[in-house]
């Protein structure tokens, strides 16, 4: 017989139930509930919604598979339960792909501005706007650091992931400077090298 108040299936005959302590007769006559669907009142014993014919033994069945998602001891433990681990799992999946992303960026900013300072020094240095050619590399040092900082706050050290976030971030920054220094460079260079001279009255 099941006990009205608290769900437990206790075995034929018995007075009291094994888990509240109950008088089970009692309570399958004066508990009641809700039928979900309508609203109308039904004897917690009931099999059926006396006013739409819900099957309100399916849903109490419902309920108690849905409260035992979370077991006591699971509880006691701290662990949390599927749907939260679930969303955990997916956000430090998003860090990782974020920290993938900030990393290759980085070194794609790399190679690009070490390619730019080889092949293209003297347009960057001699003509005029040269040093546009830099803009993708500040683009993706940008790119990194921005991809870099969210997933570093969502993964723990030790962590797949976490270093290559750090790389990312640190790359992003050398490069920014990287970018800074040679753009505030540039004009300098056709002094440093004695093509524009100044002259003193």
């Amino acid at each position: 017989m099941q006990c009205a108040k608290c769900g437990l299936e206790n075995p034929e005959g018995a007075v009291e139930c094994q888990r509240c302590g109950i008088n089970l007769d009692w309570a399958a006559h004066n508990i009641t509930e809700s039928c979900p669907t309508c609203g109308a009142v039904n004897p917690a014993s009931a099999l059926k919604c006396n006013n739409c014919g819900l099957n309100l033994e399916w849903e109490r069945q419902q309920r108690r598979q849905g409260e035992s998602a979370v077991s006591p001891v699971a509880a006691g433990r701290g662990v949390a339960p599927a749907s939260l681990q679930t969303e955990s799992v997916r956000a430090k999946e998003k860090a990782r792909r974020q920290a993938n992303t900030a990393l290759i960026c980085a070194i794609v900013g790399m190679v690009f501005l070490g390619l730019v300072l080889i092949l293209g020094y003297s347009t960057v240095t001699r003509r005029p706007l040269g040093s546009l050619l830099l803009a993708p590399v500040l683009i993706l040092a940008s790119v990194a650091i921005a991809q870099a900082r969210p997933a570093r706050k969502v993964l723990q050290p030790g962590e797949d992931g976490y270093a290559r976030s750090v790389a990312g971030e640190v790359i992003g920054w050398v490069l920014a400077g990287l970018w800074l220094v040679i753009v505030c460079a540039v004009p300098l260079v056709p002094i440093l090298t004695g093509r524009v001279r100044f002259r003193f009255r």
